[in-house]
């Protein structure tokens, strides 16, 4: 196997996994993404043995079920569905080249993904709320100034979308101190204050859920009695805010338009969907799907659900559930919206199962038990 080749491929591509930038004809996370492909396939054919764990062969069954459901059969080709298969494509690509690579070089590679995804991010937070913008309907409401701070973003139509990657790094950064050692402290402070500074009621609420729950260094106990004192002080003005909030009427109006779908749905479209990125020709009026689980009902259909849960059971599983750590406040964030371009979220995923695996295979081997090797 030729590390130097698949290491530089797995650098490029998971260090720029995040760059997305709007204001450009081509967005720059494709050319990393190709790059590192072509550069790991060079390196796989030279050895011509590739491994297939579960999470592999999960994700690379879901790609086939998507293209043969989607192109094939029904002929979307909606820019949403390529979002959708980059990131999955991401994920095998991440989990078998990284597979091949040491410990200090998975680990070297994390830390890159962290720092170079930093810069785009810190970029984009300074010019939204720098350029701030409002619409015509959020100008004649004061209750909702602090939109104009949402909106203007250079990487995603708005902050809400930033606001999921910034969620994956911090908590990678989580899991990395914890489990790795890692000194994270300065970013771990910057993406908080990014994670502030996207003013999405959903992204702040997991980030402060979700941080009291893994950063906090307290018994359960304590934790659950901090949990329950910041509720009784906070979540009254956020449920006024959330209820004064126009949005919350079209988020309530997604999930009745999600019953009467289903209600009136044919067996077809149940089971596969109406296509990825077409939730607005089923929802005319609203605010799409946005929310990840509804989404995927609709536009990947029964099958496409069941595939993505397997995925993620079978995500928490080959790192035992040490995945959860950037999982969950992702899921929970995208119960409010979430975006078909994820493939950070994913690289996220891979770096956790096989950083993990290496520390296991390393205790193993002092011991004398190992039985397969994934390094180097």
């Amino acid at each position: 196997m030729n590390i130097s080749l698949l290491y530089i491929s797995m650098y490029i591509a998971i260090s720029f996994s995040g760059y997305f930038v709007n204001v450009l004809p081509l967005q720059p996370v494709y050319i990393p993404f190709v790059l590192g492909t072509v550069g790991a396939m060079v390196a796989f054919w030279k050895q011509r043995i590739v491994v297939v764990d579960k999470a592999t062969a999960c994700s690379i069954f879901f790609i086939i079920y998507i293209v043969i459901s989607q192109i094939l059969l029904m002929a979307n080709l909606e820019h949403a569905l390529f979002n959708v298969l980059t990131s999955l494509i991401y994920y095998c690509l991440a989990l078998i080249g990284l597979r091949y690579l040491s410990y200090d070089n998975v680990l070297s590679i994390s830390l890159s993904f962290i720092n170079v995804s930093l810069i785009l991010l810190i970029i984009e937070g300074v010019y939204r709320i720098t350029h701030p913008i409002l619409t015509e309907a959020d100008r004649l409401s004061e209750l909702h100034g602090y939109y104009q701070y949402k909106y203007n973003s250079i990487m995603f139509t708005d902050s809400n979308f930033v606001g999921i990657f910034l969620l994956s790094l911090f908590f990678l950064c989580s899991y990395l101190t914890k489990y790795h050692n890692c000194k994270l402290k300065i970013q771990k402070v910057i993406l908080a204050i990014l994670v502030l500074g996207t003013v999405s009621k959903a992204a702040i609420a997991s980030f402060l859920l979700f941080f009291i729950i893994f950063e906090l260094n307290l018994k359960v106990w304590k934790k659950i009695v901090f949990l329950g004192v910041s509720a009784a002080v906070f979540l009254p003005s956020y449920l006024i805010q959330i209820i004064t909030d126009g949005s919350l009427g079209g988020k309530f109006a997604i999930f009745t338009n999600t019953l009467e779908y289903l209600k009136n749905v044919s067996v077809w479209r149940l089971l596969f969907g109406v296509g990825f990125g077409k939730t607005r020709e089923v929802f005319t009026g609203t605010l799409a799907g946005h929310n990840l689980l509804i989404t995927y009902i609709v536009e990947a259909g029964v099958i496409g659900v069941l595939l993505l849960l397997i995925l993620w059971w079978i995500t928490l599983k080959e790192s035992k559930w040490k995945a959860a750590i950037v999982m969950a406040p992702v899921f929970l964030d995208g119960m409010s919206l979430i975006g078909h371009a994820i493939p950070f979220v994913y690289c996220a995923y891979a770096i956790i199962i096989v950083l993990n695996r290496k520390v296991h295979i390393k205790v193993y081997e002092k011991q004398g038990l190992a039985k397969e090797k994934y390094c180097s």
